[in-house]
């Protein structure tokens, strides 16, 4: 269920696997990201002796066809004490002018506290959580969303969840709630960036996804500038209209 089907992985040869590793698994596909006090020099040694070991190979620069999920709805039918649903939806790929405004977007509607699905799902105890995130790769972004819930409360969560994606894209997101979420975001973002393994990480994605660095000021100045109509039209060109939806329990009825 996660590598692929049985056939499929007895099909591959000793073959197969060595020329995937040298093909993906070389120098030419890898970043060294290093953030702190430590001397260049020695670095660049230090990197050019444990790199001996790895094959030089060739950059392969993968390309995805275009990602557009149909929309429905499906039961995957598992003897489980609650029922675990998902769904997803398109989005925007990293470096589009949507990408974070989609991400703001997302975390106003799912975030794991006083958010719209908080509201709507988790309050009254209709679902045991329910969230919402936005990501964007590098050929394609993606909505993804969660939740849990009693089988019997399967139907009613995911009625509820469609009406929340419906009412936000049709009443747009509000003053109030982007300058909370934004406030939020600043607030974290600035705590995370005050330690150098998480620098390390934004620099690296940055480069890897954008081969762009920039500083965490700049980030957070990106994050200050998104609009409130930036937000609204992200979620209006997402495909959050008609996600395609996985209901993994049990369930009396699908519709």
């Amino acid at each position: 269920s996660v590598i692929g089907l049985s056939s499929t992985v007895a099909s591959f040869s000793k073959t197969d696997l060595q020329d995937y590793l040298s093909n993906h698994y070389n120098t030419s596909n890898m970043v060294l990201a290093v953030c702190g006090i430590f001397d260049w020099e020695q670095l660049q040694e230090d990197a050019q002796m444990f790199s001996q070991a790895l094959p030089m190979g060739q950059f392969l620069e993968t390309k995805t066809l275009g990602f557009n999920p149909q929309s429905g709805r499906i039961l995957v039918p598992h003897d489980c004490t609650h029922n675990q649903i998902s769904f997803i939806a398109r989005g925007f790929k990293a470096g589009h002018e949507l990408e974070l405004p989609a991400a703001i977007a997302s975390r106003i509607i799912g975030d794991s506290e006083n958010s719209r699905f908080t509201w709507a799902l988790v309050d009254d105890g209709t679902a045991l959580s329910a969230g919402l995130e936005h990501e964007g790769h590098t050929d394609l972004g993606a909505f993804y969303g969660s939740l849990e819930c009693s089988p019997e409360h399967s139907s009613q969560c995911i009625e509820r969840l469609q009406n929340e994606l419906l009412k936000v894209r049709q009443n747009g997101i509000t003053t109030q709630e982007l300058n909370r979420m934004k406030r939020k975001l600043e607030v974290g973002l600035a705590l995370r960036l005050e330690t150098p393994s998480a620098w390390l990480g934004a620099f690296a994605e940055d480069y890897v996804l954008q081969n762009d660095l920039r500083e965490p000021n700049a980030i957070l100045e990106e994050l200050r500038n998104v609009t409130l109509d930036q937000v609204n039209t992200a979620l209006l060109e997402s495909g959050l209209e008609q996600p395609f939806i996985v209901n993994l329990g049990t369930h009396t009825e699908l519709s």
